[in-house]
């Protein structure tokens, strides 16, 4: 994987008023970004809410943004989960649309990085 460098803003996962995720607020914001010259995007880290989205609803989160992006910069998605095959699948769908990805472990849970990469 090509290494990440430059701006890459940790993003927030836009709602609607009813408390949906708001998928042309996701088209917005990519585009925002984009006239702004970032290098690429974080997505569905903390900021992103991932805890408070359905596992559907983080795949289709992460679509939007990677479609949004049109490849003009990377996509690094947050694919962090309680449960390790529930992870393992997330990542492998994030990877599959972008291959660009990120897994970071939740900290109430892991202790160190090194012990959770073995």
């Amino acid at each position: 994987m090509k290494e990440l460098t430059g701006v890459i803003p940790i993003t927030a996962t836009p709602f609607d008023s009813e408390g949906r995720v708001d998928e042309d607020s996701i088209v917005s914001l990519v585009e925002f970004e984009a006239r702004c010259g970032v290098h690429g995007l974080n997505v569905l880290g903390i900021m992103g809410e991932f805890h408070k989205l359905t596992e559907l609803e983080r795949r289709r989160v992460a679509e939007v943004f990677i479609k949004s992006a049109a490849g003009r910069f990377p996509i690094v998605v947050g694919t962090s989960h309680a449960g390790t095959g529930a992870c393992i699948e997330l990542s492998q769908a994030a990877e599959a649309a972008s291959r660009t990805t990120g897994l970071w472990p939740p900290r109430s849970r892991c202790r160190s990085w090194s012990r959770t990469s073995r």
